[in-house]
């Protein structure tokens, strides 16, 4: 047996039939089929089921990574370990065939059953879930409320233990159209139903002059978007503001009660960084509060307090209890969730806040929140929920599957400088926890965001310099690295966190503007400039810049790509292939207005700084990797067709390298990421046995530069007076020298 992965229980609770999906990757050439793997835990416990999905295969058709649901019971304080074998080593432990969540599609509805209960989801209603009664409602500033009527309802996922369902619908807002957009993960015989609410703008935005401030024309503005539980008359609730408190009765017959989070609740809860389009403030107090109403308008406040992470319960008339719960509910504030006569309200974009919503053009947000049902005693699983468990994979097993190319343990690595410097990301006064703090990033735009604070060396104020990082370099790789080498769950928490922030914000979601731009990601802030209310955008009028647009000299994949195939979240997946195609468009001749004239590739796809230098960058580096990314996971030729054509136009062996400047470092630093992203494409190539023509073509361009660095590079510290502002960023270039030296 060989271990896979722990989870660790981390808060004090014992958790039965607690569920858990997470991806992991198998070595080459020893598991063909999921029904070959036999899963074993170091429990006592009899409650061990699980169903494995495969993901990606090695070229001679082994399975390469699965993504897994598991459902087991673990003691409070403890930690479970995860074996794998196959299955002709022993009996299969958990792969129980009789077990299995049932999926039935009718004309206009489709029916789950998990063992507990039934679910139907109808095409055409405006009720999500029939048996549930949950509603989602959109008010506009004039307060006019709609529900959303699912015109689409889809299966995405079938397995024996979960299935996904998706609902789409439209709202209309002064004549632009909002998209919502519903998972509801249905889990075979557990009361915890997930759901994922998404709201998103499709409509380009105007930003003229390359500004992209709030305000713009391509806005959508509303008061409020909450989903509704209403199944019936209250007979009674209970409340807590933290899952680590004594629930709190109330009586839904004679109030409604509120929970409501206007704030992050931290030191600098009033940042510069929660500003409307006017640059006014919009948050009105620290922290959180609690009340009820009665009919009559009469308040009473019942608590307050900084971080709020609620739950209620509600039982209605002859039936169980509803729990209900948000996920990262102060984090992503504003956020109210509120028990009424009729039900329960969840407040994603609650109406008490003082402002109206702005959901920019191309932008959208996700938000998760639990229910479950049927319960009979209160907050039995939005504690579990609120309070999650802590995975990691074994970081021998991730180094034996050789599915990530030059992986070492954290265990291994005797560079202990290093690891300590390192590890200031996540401990410590300097860490990027207490970083958050700094600028407040938190609120349901900036909550994940990393802050740029190597752009604030020269800030002179005493108030904080907000800047935003959106990815730059790909932190999200970087820490999922790092987790995956140690263990540490801080560095998942950072990699998830930005992921979801990535997805969500940071890519301009839309098809109607240019080619050059749809489905880009954004800049991080302006060089030395505050955001203001640019937000994630980069430019802002209010700075003295230039204005511009997304660039492929600021495109990250890998990460995104990473955290899919350890988590399944399809938005990661889909944001790799946005990204790709955002390439594929840039590049492409027949999308601009001169097609009639010159159809040919554009040359925006590969150009650095530049738009007359189309050589070793990280322009065209960040492009032809996110095509390598998009290959490997669908492995579309087309993907790879075009980042060779890239490859083909950018470098040569021959090359007179002298003529591309390359010791100016000011300019052409990025050659390095280029080299790097070059040696990724000949290990793709490598491992498929793809030893051809372009295979060798890339490999003697590499060595051909690797020779020339050999003779004339030299460390950072020693051409800093060659840049405009020498910081202390400049010399980790040096690490990305000896990565294409060690790979040459």
């Amino acid at each position: 047996m060989r271990k896979i992965f722990s989870v660790r229980e981390p808060h004090g609770i014992k958790r039965e039939n607690a569920y858990l999906r997470l991806g992991f990757p198998l070595p080459k050439g020893e598991f063909f089929r999921k029904e070959d793997v036999n899963i074993s835990t170091n429990s006592t416990s009899n409650t061990f089921i699980f169903d494995l999905t495969p993901i990606l295969y090695w070229p001679d058709g082994s399975m390469k990574w699965v993504h897994g649901d598991f459902f087991f019971d673990i003691s409070k304080g403890s930690t479970l370990d995860f074996f794998l074998e196959n299955v002709s080593e022993g009996a299969p432990s958990g792969s129980q065939e009789g077990v299995r969540c049932e999926v039935k599609v009718q004309k206009d509805a489709l029916r789950v059953e998990n063992g507990l209960m039934e679910f139907t989801f109808k095409k055409g209603s405006n009720c999500l879930i029939e048996e549930l009664g949950i509603f989602a409602c959109l008010t506009s500033r004039k307060g006019i409320a709609q529900q959303i009527k699912w015109d689409e309802v889809s299966p995405i996922f079938r397995g024996r233990l979960r299935v996904d369902i998706e609902s789409k619908g439209t709202a209309f807002i002064d004549k632009k159209r909002l998209l919502v957009r519903m998972v509801t993960t249905i889990l075979y015989n557990s009361p915890q139903i997930h759901l994922m609410a998404e709201v998103h703008n499709p409509h380009a935005a105007l930003h003229p002059g390359g500004m992209w401030d709030l305000g713009d024309p391509g806005s959508i503005f509303f008061e409020d978007f909450s989903i509704h539980i209403e199944k019936g008359v209250a007979k009674e609730a209970f409340w807590m503001d933290s899952p680590e408190r004594t629930p709190v009765p109330h009586n839904p017959s004679s109030s409604t009660l509120v929970i409501y989070q206007d704030s992050s609740g931290g030191k600098n809860w009033d940042s510069p960084n929660h500003v409307d389009k006017d640059g006014a403030l919009t948050v009105s107090f620290k922290g959180y509060r609690v009340w009820s109403q009665k009919e009559g308008g009469q308040i009473e406040t019942l608590a307050e307090g900084f971080r709020a992470s609620p739950a209620v319960a509600l039982r209605l008339e002859n039936g169980p209890f509803i729990e209900v719960a948000i996920q990262d509910f102060w984090e992503n504030f504003p956020k109210a969730i509120s028990i009424q006569k009729s039900g329960i309200r969840i407040g994603l974009f609650p109406g008490e806040v003082k402002g109206p919503f702005e959901i920019q053009g191309g932008e959208k947000k996700r938000h998760f929140f639990m229910l479950a049902i049927p319960t009979e005693e209160p907050f039995t699983h939005t504690r579990d929920y609120l309070l999650p468990l802590e995975w990691a994979l074994d970081p021998e097993w991730v180094r034996l599957t050789g599915a990530i190319s030059y992986f070492l343990p954290e265990s291994e690595d005797k560079n202990d400088t290093y690891l300590n410097y390192v590890k200031n990301v996540i401990q410590g006064q300097d860490s990027f926890f207490k970083k958050r703090e700094i600028i407040d990033e938190f609120g349901w735009r900036n909550f994940g965001d990393i802050y740029g604070d190597h752009e604030a060396v020269n800030h002179k104020g005493d108030y904080p310099f907000v800047s935003h990082y959106n990815n730059q370099y790909d932190f999200i790789y970087g820490a999922i690295v790092h987790f995956l080498r140690s263990s540490d769950w801080r560095w998942w928490r950072l990699a998830q966190d930005l992921a979801h922030h990535v997805a969500d914000i940071d890519i301009y979601h839309t098809k109607e503007d240019k080619a050059a731009y749809n489905h880009g990601l954004f800049w991080h802030t302006d060089h030395y400039k505050e955001a203001k209310t640019a937000t994630h955008r980069c430019y802002s009028r209010k700075n003295e810049t230039t204005g511009g647009g997304p660039s492929n000299e600021h495109n990250y994949t890998a990460g995104l790509l990473y955290h899919y195939l350890l988590t399944g979240d399809g938005a990661s997946r889909d944001a790799v292939l946005e990204l790709a195609q955002w390439v594929l468009d840039m590049d492409n001749g027949e999308q601009t207005l001169f097609a009639p004239i010159d159809s040919g590739p554009t040359g925006l796809a590969s150009q650095t700084v530049e738009v007359t230098y189309h050589g070793p960058g990280r322009g065209a580096g960040n492009s032809i990797n996110a095509l390598v990314d998009a290959y490997i996971l669908t492995r579309n030729r087309d993907y790879l067709f075009k980042a060779e054509d890239l490859i083909r136009r950018t470098i040569h062996p021959r090359d007179k390298i002298e003529k591309r400047r390359l010791d100016d470092p000011e300019y052409r630093w990025s050659y390095l990421v280029y080299l790097q992203v070059l040696s990724k494409y000949l290990d793709l190539k490598e491992e498929w046995g793809e030893r051809d023509w372009m295979y060798f073509y890339a490999r003697e361009s590499l060595l051909h530069y690797a020779q020339w660095m050999l003779e004339h590079e030299v460390p950072y510290k020693e051409v800093l007076h060659k840049v405009d502002i020498p910081t202390e960023t400049w010399p980790a270039q040096d690490i990305r020298k000896a990565c294409v030296l060690n790979f040459a």
